[in-house]
C-alpha cells in the first residue's frame, strides 16, 4: 500500500468533518477524508434535522442528574445509562455532576448561542451560494408540555431565552392548533421558538460530499484508522487500512471514536457516546410543517418531505449501535402522548435507526489545537447539536488551520479544558 500527502487530513465524514472540508477547500487547503464506512453516515445520517438556536443550554445544566438518577435504571426513559464497570464512563459522569450547576451553565449559555445562531446563518449562505436544495427551512420550533411540571420547566426556558437574546413565548394549546391547522395536540401549551429551521440531513450530507468531490477534495472511504505515528512531539503520520497519510495537520472529526484515537498519542478526552434512535415513517393524514419536541419524554417530531421522522433518547452504552425495540417504541409511544392523529405506534420499527452522538460532559464541542500535539485539531463532543454546528465548527476549524481571526473565540471551547 502506498502512502498518501495532504495538507490536511479530517478524520471522520460526518456533517462536521464535510464541513471542515468545505471551508479548509474554499481557502485553497489540499484536504483528504478518512472515513470508516461512507461519508454523511452514523449520527449525522438519522438525526432530528434540526437547526436550534433554542438549544442555548447546555446537556449539563441543574437538574439533570437528578432527572438521570431517576431514568437511569429505566431501559425505556429519555437518558438511560446501561450499568457497566467503565472507568471511563464513571469519569466522565462525575465531571458531567460537577458540570451541571447554574454557575457553570450561564456562562455556556451566550457561547451556544452565538455558535447555533452563526451556523444557522451559514446555512443559509451554503444553500444560496452552492445553489442546494437540502429542504432547509425556518419556520421555528414547538417545545410541548403535558405536565405542570414540564409547564414550569418552559417558563423557566423562556426567561433564560429572555435572558441571553433568544426569541421564545409561551404557547397555548389553541395557538398550537393555528399554527399547525390539522395537528391534534393533547398536550396543554407549550413554548415556540421562531428563529429555529430544520432540514433533511442526509440530503445535505450528500449534496455537499459530491461537491467536495467536484473540488478536489479526497475521500477514503470504508477506511479503518489505526492511529497516529508520533514524530517528537507533533503527530508524525496515520496509519490506515489504505497505507499511512502524511499531513501537515490532523482533524479529528470521529465522533464517538474520537476519545480511543487520540489515546494512543497520550490525550485523554472525556467523550461519551450517547447513543439515540429516530424512526422516519412515509406522512399520513398529518399536515405538520413545524417540528415538535415533546419535552417530558424528549421527543423530536421533525417533517421532512414527504416523511416525519421520531427521533429521541440519550444512551449511554458504550460504541454499541444495537438497536433496543423497547427504546424505540418509547418514542413512538410518547409521540402518540402529545399529539391525537399521528398513529405513531403503528410505524414499523424495522426501519429504525441508531447513531451514537459524542457527549462532552459539560455540554459544549471540542473545538482546538491540542497543546500537547499542537498540529492535532479537535472538532468533536457536540453530542445532540451535531447537524446545528456542523458549518460553524467547519469554518472555526479552517480559521485554525490558517492562523485566521476566529469569528466565534471562548476558552469553554478549549480541547484541552479537561487536561
Amino acid at each position: 500500500m502506498s502512502s498518501k500527502k495532504t495538507d490536511v487530513a479530517i478524520i471522520g465524514g460526518g456533517v462536521i468533518g464535510l464541513c471542515t472540508a468545505y471551508y479548509l477547500n474554499k481557502a485553497g487547503i489540499s484536504v483528504t477524508i478518512i472515513e470508516k464506512k461512507q461519508p454523511g453516515f452514523g449520527s449525522s445520517f438519522g438525526n432530528a434535522g434540526l437547526i436550534s438556536p433554542s438549544h442555548f443550554v447546555p446537556l449539563a445544566a441543574p437538574g439533570m442528574v437528578a432527572k438521570g438518577l431517576k431514568w437511569m435504571f429505566d431501559a425505556e426513559s429519555p437518558f438511560y445509562i446501561h450499568p457497566r464497570p467503565d472507568i471511563d464512563l464513571i469519569t466522565w459522569l462525575w465531571k458531567f455532576m460537577r458540570a451541571s450547576t447554574d454557575k457553570r451553565m450561564r456562562p455556556a449559555m451566550p457561547v451556544l448561542r452565538d455558535m447555533t445562531l452563526a451556523s444557522q446563518q451559514l446555512f443559509h449562505t451554503i444553500a444560496n451560494e452552492e445553489r442546494f436544495d437540502f429542504a432547509l427551512e425556518q419556520k421555528g420550533l414547538i417545545l410541548l408540555h403535558d405536565t405542570a411540571e414540564g409547564e414550569k420547566a418552559h417558563h423557566h426556558e423562556v426567561a433564560l431565552a429572555n435572558e441571553v437574546g433568544v426569541t421564545a413565548r409561551m404557547i397555548s394549546r389553541e395557538e398550537i392548533h393555528q399554527m399547525q391547522p390539522g395537528v391534534k395536540v393533547r398536550a396543554t401549551g407549550g413554548v415556540f421558538f421562531p428563529q429555529d429551521g430544520h432540514l433533511i440531513p442526509d440530503q445535505f450530507n450528500a449534496k455537499l460530499t459530491s461537491l467536495l468531490q467536484t473540488r478536489g477534495v479526497q475521500f477514503m472511504n470504508e477506511t479503518d484508522v489505526f492511529g497516529f505515528v508520533p514524530n517528537g512531539k507533533a503527530a508524525g503520520h496515520l496509519r490506515t487500512s489504505e497505507g499511512d497519510i502524511h499531513a501537515n495537520q490532523y482533524v479529528v472529526a470521529a465522533g464517538a471514536w474520537t476519545s480511543d484515537l487520540l489515546y494512543e498519542i497520550g490525550i485523554a478526552l472525556p467523550v461519551q457516546a450517547g447513543k439515540g434512535y429516530s424512526v422516519t415513517v412515509k406522512r399520513d393524514k398529518n399536515n405538520l410543517t413545524i417540528p415538535i419536541i415533546c419535552t417530558e419524554a424528549r421527543v423530536a417530531i421533525t417533517p421532512m418531505g414527504d416523511t416525519i421522522r421520531y427521533a429521541g433518547t440519550l444512551e449511554l452504552s458504550g460504541n454499541d449501535l444495537t438497536i433496543n425495540p423497547r427504546r424505540v417504541k418509547a418514542i413512538l409511544r410518547a409521540a402518540d402522548r402529545y399529539l391525537e392523529n399521528f398513529d405513531a405506534q403503528s410505524s414499523d420499527i424495522q426501519t429504525a435507526w441508531a447513531g451514537l452522538r459524542p457527549c462532552s460532559p459539560d455540554g459544549l464541542p471540542f473545538i482546538g489545537r491540542f497543546k500537547r500535539t499542537p498540529n492535532v485539531i479537535a472538532a468533536t463532543g457536540h453530542a445532540m447539536l451535531g447537524i446545528t454546528l456542523g458549518p460553524i465548527t467547519g469554518k472555526l476549524v479552517s480559521e485554525i488551520v490558517t492562523n485566521a481571526p476566529q469569528t466565534i473565540v471562548s476558552p469553554l471551547l478549549d480541547a484541552d479544558r479537561y487536561a
